[in-house]
């Protein structure tokens, strides 16, 4: 049975708490009707309903030496701005933004009628091609990777999306912030290592100004608990679901924080 690589387990948790639609992530791995494409790893690519090497998600140097049961796309639907998605992650992979150079083809829609299929293996710098999807791409937009690549960050260019402070434009956002941003100042931390309770719904943000909701935590969760570097503000160490540690930092609301105890 084709199966969901880590890499795309993470996006679809990073959907999950930007969103707070637990339905946002569609599926990876294609069911019954899913016949060929990167929905499927190579065990029913080449299975009795495969297509075998007729498939074109098997035919780039890329996607042969990267080839394993794991399924290589997600489809996001029931998301309000499912369209400037779509069009936006087009804008950024065809400007040669590092972040999308793994993306195979994304089918979307702009309008919620038009569907258009982009396709790196066309030209990086190529459009949206009609006639090259199903009108069911009308509510749902679908990304894939090269298959080589199952092991590589699939996140960044989403959180790129839900970071942009206005309705997203033609304006390409760099992939990385420029040098001299703003200071961050020192603050005391624990003595000790801490850990605290998040409840569900609470939401971390990207900055101690508490403007931009980073997630919408669902379900609640114990987080390492590094400090408080201004008044009402904490910073926590966020978890995943399953409670392991993401490497990443953000902001919450003191009041939100819960239970701050010695870590085990």
């Amino acid at each position: 049975m084709s199966t969901v690589p880590s890499r795309l387990k993470e996006l679809q948790e990073l959907l999950r708490d930007r969103t707070g639609l637990k339905p946002v992530s569609l599926g990876v791995v294609g069911n019954a009707k899913h016949k060929s494409g990167y929905h499927l790893g190579r065990d029913r690519i080449f299975g009795p309903i495969g297509q075998g090497k007729l498939d074109y998600s098997v035919k780039t140097a890329r996607d042969k030496a990267g080839l394993t049961n794991d399924a290589s796309a997600i489809d996001i639907g029931n998301f309000p701005r499912l369209h400037d998605l779509g069009q936006w992650i087009v804008r950024q992979a065809r400007a040669g933004a590092e972040d999308t150079k793994d993306i195979r083809e994304v089918i979307y829609s702009p309008d919620g009628q038009t569907v258009l299929r982009w396709d790196r293996q066309n030209g990086q710098k190529s459009v949206g091609h009609t006639g090259e999807a199903d009108n069911s791409h009308r509510t749902h937009t679908h990304v894939s990777w090269y298959r080589d690549s199952a092991t590589s960050d699939k996140t960044a260019i989403f959180v790129r999306f839900f970071d942009l402070p206005k309705h997203p434009s033609a304006k390409i956002v760099p992939s990385h912030p420029a040098n001299g941003g703003a200071p961050v100042n020192a603050f005391s931390t624990p003595l000790v290592p801490s850990i605290c309770t998040i409840a569900k719904g609470v939401r971390l943000f990207t900055s101690s100004d508490l403007k931009t909701v980073a997630f919408n935590i669902d379900p609640g969760r114990d987080m390492p608990f590094l400090g408080q570097p201004i008044k009402g503000v904490a910073l926590v160490h966020r978890t995943n679901e399953a409670g392991k540690p993401t490497g990443k930092v953000f902001f919450a609301r003191m009041q939100d924080v819960k239970n701050v105890r010695p870590a085990p």
